[in-house]
């Protein structure tokens, strides 16, 4: 929390903040506001298995005041369920495109390596194939008017909850991306923890909002 509110101190009221999006697992157990719904990460990811239950579907939401409807969803969400599933089905992505979102807000922990491969040294977070693999799940909404604004986590954890040896690194990447345009508005590296600040248009009647992760 008091890493969060050091980031967030450059802001005041007068930037006319509409939407924050942070990443996976930011703020376990806070409640800021009044609650609009509650996404359940619908894929699991492996490390998910030991504790949570998958959600029953992906979600949609209308945000009334800011005049748009956005997607929710949670890093696994955008991968083939179980990754068995076949590549080209593309869940997330024409789930999003089916509710017509305007925005899809997507909170990760997206990390470099799978625990139950056997990679020894994992490379290192690739701002450039991270950008592509999600602008690859997200391509039945290329040329469509929606936007996607991710949060990512940055660091490293020990996999050792897991009984394995090492760390996992997490790939940063936060970024938005004006998917009508098929153009990254903005993104930030792979290891620094920042704020990205774009304004975006979206929805209808064209308003602008402020969205910050």
């Amino acid at each position: 929390m008091a890493r969060a509110d050091q980031l967030l101190a450059q802001f005041s009221a007068d930037d006319g903040l509409d939407l924050l999006v942070l990443p996976e697992m930011a703020f376990v157990g806070y409640t800021f506001g009044d609650i609009l719904a509650i996404h359940d990460k619908h894929h699991l990811f492996v490390t998910d298995k030991t504790w949570a239950d998958e959600g029953k579907s992906f979600t949609a939401i209308d945000l009334p005041h800011l005049g748009i409807r956005v997607g929710l969803g949670i890093c696994m969400d955008i991968n083939p369920y179980e990754f068995e599933a076949p590549f080209t089905d593309f869940e997330f992505a024409n789930f999003q495109k089916q509710e017509e979102v305007d925005v899809i807000l997507f909170s990760s922990a997206w990390c470099n390596v799978n625990p139950e491969d056997s990679i020894v040294e994992p490379p290192p977070p690739d701002l450039t194939s991270t950008l592509n693999y999600w602008g690859t799940r997200l391509s039945p909404l290329i040329h469509h008017p929606v936007h996607f604004v991710c949060a990512d986590r940055v660091g490293k954890e020990s996999m050792e909850c897991l009984g394995k040896e090492g760390e996992t690194t997490f790939c940063g990447c936060s970024c938005i991306i004006d998917l009508g345009a098929a153009r990254v508005l903005g993104v930030l590296d792979t290891v620094v923890e920042a704020v990205l600040v774009q304004e975006i248009k979206a929805g209808v009647p064209q308003r602008l909002p402020n969205l910050h992760l």
